[in-house]
Parts: C-alpha cells; sequence; structure tokens
C-alpha cells in the first residue's frame, strides 16, 4: 500500500460536487418491482421474496401488476425504473491510480483535494502532503497573514490526518462507484474464494457477510469478530490479507503494542486483523484480549494509563471495532465464544501467487458507494427490524445471536438469507458444542442445577426470592462439576470462577458457600449468555449436549493423564514422544492416545506434531 505523497498542485484532481441524492437505474434492470399486499387473497407468486411485513420483491412478468394495483390489492413501492438514494456517513478518502488523494463528504455533496484550505480571510490555499504530512501553509496568499486556517470540506484534524495516511495504513478505494451494488455480494464471496480455499463451501458466505458488515460498522450495536485456527502453513495469514482487500479500512498486523493498537482503532476506525496472536507477548495478548471483550458492543470503553510529560494520565479509548485474530492455540473461553471460529488448512487447488489489487479496488469503490447508500438509512432498518425476526423466530439468542445480527442483516439487504443459512447453522452449532466444552458454561450448569435442586427440596421460608436464601457449598460444586465433566476441580478453583462470575460469597462453619441475594438473576442471565435453558439438567429439554463436545469424558480424562505421565516422566522441551510410545505410559489403545495427542497439539501450546511423533514445547510441561 504505497501512495505519491504530493497529492494536489498541478496534478490535483477536482471533479466538483456530486448530488447527495442520485437518480440510477434500477440494480433490478427494469424487471423486478417491490410491492406491498394490502389483500391477504392475493396470490404470492414463488418466484417473489417476502422483505418485511406485507412487503414483496420479485420479477414483473410473475405477477399481474397494472391489474392487482388497479383494483387496490397491492401497492407498488419500487417499479424498477428509478429510485432515490440519500447517500450520507462520515467523510471518506479516496486515492486515486495516480496518487493524489480526495475526501470524499456524501453530506455537503462533494468531494475535496486533500492540503487544499480556507483561510479565515476566505482566501483558499493549496499546500499539498508533503512526507506523509499535511498542514496549512505559514501565510495566506491573499492576505499575508497567519491567521486561523479550516481544511476546505470543514474537515476535523483527525479526518485530515485518516486521509493523509489512508494509503499506507490500508486498502482505500480510489473512487464511489453505484454500477454494480446488487452484485456486491457474489463479487466479494468470488474475490475471496478465487484467493483462499475453504473446506466447508457455508463458510465463503459467512466470510462475504463479514466483509461486508465492516462498511456499515456506524449502524451495528454489535459486530462479530473472527477466530482463525490452524497450525502453520494453514492459510491464517492469506485469508486475512484477502479479505483486508474487501473490508473497510482493515489494518493486518503481525505484532500488536498496546499503544499502537488502540490509537488506530480509537482514532481511525480500523478493522484490525491479527496474523500472529499465539506469537504475541503475555501484555499483548492480554490488551487484545481487552480489545475483544470490550470491542463487540457500542458504547464499552477501554481505559488505560499512558505517561505523558506530567506523569501517567488515564485515557479513554472506544475500541468498537471489527477483530481478526489467527492463531495455532485457543485462547480463552471468554475470547472463543465472542468470535465466529473459521478451521483453516493449506489448500487443495490451485491459488494465485498473489492477490488481485486492481479487482479489489474495482469491489472496494462500489463498496463505498454502498456504505454511503445504507448508512442511516431506512433500507437497513428495515432489514435489521426482519433479522431480529428472524433470530427470534429461530431462537438465537446470547452471543450468538449478537455475532449474527449483523450478518443476518447484510445477507436480508442482498436477499441471500435462504443461501446464509447453512452458515447460521454452523455457527449455532458451533457455539453449543463451545458451551459444552466451556469451563464457565460448564460452572454456571452446575451451580443452577444445585439451587434449583436446593430450592425444590428445601421448604425456604420467605415471601420473596427463593434464590436469596440459597446457599451452595464449593465442596458440592467440586462434586458435581466432576460428575458432569470427568475433570477433578479444587475449592479455590470454584473461588476463582466464581470472583469471575460475580457470585457473592459467605464463609460458614463447615466451608465456604455462594450465597448471593441476586443468585437467580444472576444466574438467568448466565444461562441466556451461554445458551443453556433456565432448567434443571435433569429436565429432558435441558442443555443437550452435542454428540462429541470437545471429546467425551473418557477422552479429556485420557489427555489429562497422558500430560501427567510426561511430566512424570520428565519428558522436557524439545523432547519427543511417539503415540505407541505414549499409549503404553498410559495404558490406553494406541488409536484413541493418537486421538488425544492430536487434540492437544491443536488446542494447547503444549505439544507439537511431527513427522516422528509429538514434541514437547519450551514451558509447555
Amino acid at each position: 500500500m504505497s501512495q505519491n505523497e504530493s497529492a494536489g498542485g498541478s496534478n490535483a484532481r477536482n471533479d466538483g460536487g456530486k448530488a447527495v441524492t442520485e437518480q440510477y437505474e434500477s440494480d433490478s434492470d427494469n424487471t423486478t418491482v417491490e410491492y406491498r399486499v394490502k389483500d391477504q387473497s392475493v396470490p404470492i407468486p414463488e418466484t417473489h421474496k417476502n422483505r418485511i411485513g406485507n412487503r414483496y420483491k420479485g420479477p414483473k412478468e410473475d405477477i399481474p401488476l397494472d391489474r392487482l394495483a388497479g383494483q387496490g390489492a397491492i401497492e407498488i413501492l419500487d417499479d424498477g425504473s428509478h429510485t432515490d438514494v440519500n447517500l450520507t456517513g462520515p467523510a471518506e478518502p479516496v486515492v486515486h491510480d495516480d496518487g493524489s488523494i480526495q475526501v470524499i463528504i456524501p453530506n455537503q455533496a462533494k468531494r475535496v483535494n486533500l492540503g487544499v484550505w480556507r483561510h479565515s480571510c476566505g482566501t483558499v490555499n493549496e499546500n499539498p502532503p508533503q512526507n506523509g504530512e499535511v498542514s496549512p501553509p505559514n501565510e495566506c496568499e491573499g492576505c499575508d497573514k497567519q491567521g486561523s486556517w479550516e481544511h476546505e470540506g470543514e474537515l476535523s484534524p483527525a479526518q485530515v490526518q485518516a486521509a493523509v495516511r489512508a494509503g499506507d495504513m490500508w486498502y482505500p478505494p480510489g473512487d464511489h462507484a453505484k454500477e454494480g451494488y446488487s452484485d456486491l455480494w457474489d463479487d466479494v464471496r468470488a474475490f475471496i474464494r478465487d484467493h483462499w480455499d475453504a473446506k466447508e463451501p457455508e463458510i465463503y458466505n459467512g466470510l462475504t457477510a463479514y466483509a461486508l458488515s465492516t462498511w456499515l460498522r456506524p449502524n451495528l450495536t454489535f459486530v462479530p469478530h473472527l477466530m482463525l485456527m490452524g497450525k502453520t502453513t494453514g492459510g491464517k495469514t492469506r485469508l486475512l490479507n484477502t479479505l483486508a482487500r474487501v473490508s473497510y479500512r482493515a489494518v493486518v498486523a503481525a505484532s500488536a503494542t498496546p499503544a499502537s493498537m488502540f490509537r488506530m482503532i480509537d482514532a481511525y476506525d480500523v478493522s484490525y486483523f491479527v496474523s500472529e496472536y499465539h506469537g504475541l507477548g503475555p501484555d499483548e495478548q492480554r490488551e487484545l484480549d481487552n480489545v475483544v471483550r470490550a470491542g463487540q458492543k457500542e458504547g464499552e470503553i477501554v481505559t488505560r494509563a499512558e505517561q505523558s510529560h506530567t506523569g501517567f494520565e488515564p485515557k479513554v479509548f472506544d475500541p468498537f471495532s471489527h477483530i481478526a485474530i489467527a492463531t495455532q492455540y485457543t485462547p480463552e473461553d471468554d475470547i472463543v465464544n465472542r468470535c465466529i471460529q473459521v478451521r483453516s488448512s493449506p489448500e487443495n487447488r490451485d491459488m494465485p501467487a498473489t492477490l488481485d489489487d486492481t479487482r479489489a479496488k474495482e469491489i472496494r469503490n462500489r463498496l463505498l458507494y454502498a456504505r454511503f447508500r445504507l448508512l442511516n438509512s431506512n433500507e437497513w432498518e428495515e432489514a435489521e427490524h426482519r433479522a431480529y425476526g428472524y433470530l427470534e423466530a429461530n431462537n438465537i439468542t446470547g452471543r450468538t445471536r449478537e455475532k449474527l445480527l449483523s450478518l443476518i442483516t447484510v445477507a436480508i439487504l442482498w436477499d441471500e438469507l435462504d443461501s446464509f443459512e447453512p452458515f447460521i447453522n454452523a455457527v449455532c452449532e458451533h457455539d453449543q458444542e463451545a458451551v459444552a466444552n466451556s469451563e464457565d458454561a460448564r460452572f454456571v450448569q452446575v451451580l443452577r442445577d444445585l439451587a434449583l435442586e436446593e430450592i425444590e427440596e428445601t421448604t425456604i421460608l420467605t415471601d420473596g426470592d427463593p434464590f436469596a436464601a440459597v446457599a451452595v457449598p464449593y465442596t458440592d460444586i467440586v462434586d458435581q462439576y466432576e460428575d458432569v465433566c470427568g475433570v477433578e476441580k479444587s475449592a479455590s478453583w470454584v473461588g476463582h470462577i466464581r470472583d469471575r462470575l460475580d457470585f457473592e460469597k459467605e464463609r460458614k462453619r463447615d466451608g465456604t458457600v455462594i450465597q448471593d441475594p441476586e443468585l437467580g438473576s444472576k444466574l438467568q442471565q448466565l444461562c441466556e449468555e451461554h445458551n443453556l435453558k433456565w432448567e434443571s439438567s435433569d429436565s429432558a429439554e435441558a442443555d443437550p449436549q452435542p454428540s462429541n463436545p470437545g471429546g467425551s469424558v473418557d477422552t479429556r480424562r485420557l489427555k489429562t493423564r497422558i500430560k501427567d505421565k510426561l511430566k512424570e516422566e520428565r519428558y522436557g522441551p524439545g523432547a519427543t514422544a511417539s503415540p505407541d510410545e505414549v499409549a503404553e505410559l498410559v495404558g490406553a489403545g494406541e488409536e484413541n492416545t493418537r486421538t488425544a495427542l492430536d487434540d492437544l497439539a491443536t488446542e494447547t501450546r503444549l505439544l507439537e506434531k511431527t513427522d516422528s511423533g509429538y514434541r514437547v514445547l519450551r514451558g509447555g510441561l
């Protein structure tokens, strides 16, 4: 990503103002119609899709429009001839092929060259960017005074800085282009598929919706994050670089210092992609985890202490952004369940050696038009309303709902909901499996069951909330957790999880208990977040388990035995053990042992699979 730093001057482009409201030929080439049904007896052709409420859209030839409209049975909303589209949104820089930079300001119906300044006397002066920096002239050519300056178009200093850095920090559009708006879904999907190989075909639609949603972030209440899982040479970085070509202000970073990460997201509204999460230091991982946690919901903030000339000062950052991380190892549960996971692997078909940047820029030009068209639009509001209805009708709740809302809205906008459903189903199934494997979720399940059991078996003399009188001993949680998960835990572990989930405790004569006046409401909220039903596991309908939630109880126990035995036998960093050798150590079959070793190599930082066996990583055991 490079640009000519001396934009403007004799080479500067000035195309003048463009109208905010543009007349354009219908995307359907005059062959489709959108209408509202007023008479419910009207037969709807199978080729017509329901958009929202009583609104339908489809080919004109399949319905007698004039007759039904004349009878008052339908109201024609769009006959495909033309539509008024209000272009709106924040100013956006574009970098032309000659390196010159302009800023399109849809709300002002114009575009301006970067480096054009208006003095307080009214004179317009040019001072193009030099060496990556932009600033007003020292003196006005009209009045020979310094005075105060404002960039043409009333651009803020932050908007000016974003424009001058656009070509170096992300892949900017070269203009905005309305032609081919209706083909954007297909073209973005084709670009991703042509440059990255997925095992499951539905992943392409998911990545398409993700890329499109980045351009519409100001419309969103929740953003989906991506987690790309896979070993070395699995195509993770290739996918991030491919997505970056068709995403809004996407930055791909191999490393991430906390200061640069927070400033880039907060100041430049970038979509932030990290290609080597597993290679970050503990501090960098912790800061990125904070962004993933807080950056999913609009309005949440992150505070940091930053050094100034007077000492350390508190600084508030807005981390709301699309985050994608590529990693060889599984992060913490609360990071995993905020992300849509994509498994990458070496490609199974020929791929071009390089990415087609010319093709990508043409797509970005149309994506910028889509951004201006859909921000704060009725089109978006109607599609989002329908997406909420779809989620409710399909009982998709909690974090899964938050991850899918914007993606389903985008699919509805491009009439792709039917083709998008396999991806929706895959995300829902994966989240259910993640729930079955999550420590927090299992803890909530155990505490819920014990609390409901105590309420059922005990007469609690209170007219208030029965959960307020419940006291669940740590020892009962430890015993029940082992029964459910087949994993031994300690009372200190219970205390750690209890503190993280914000339950109150009481110290009794015979041990510590969880006793919280808000136990019931907190448990209900956590059950919703972790996709758990609000009823005991003894119920036939409660918490259906996937067929193999991250391995059976026996598999989990085997993995624990393998780790313990390797430690006991003093396998140090760099030591390699073969599957049959480990099977003999733990007294298990070689096939089951190999499966458990593969899981450990994929899910943890303990082992690495090699041609000769499984090598212990430094610090792993």
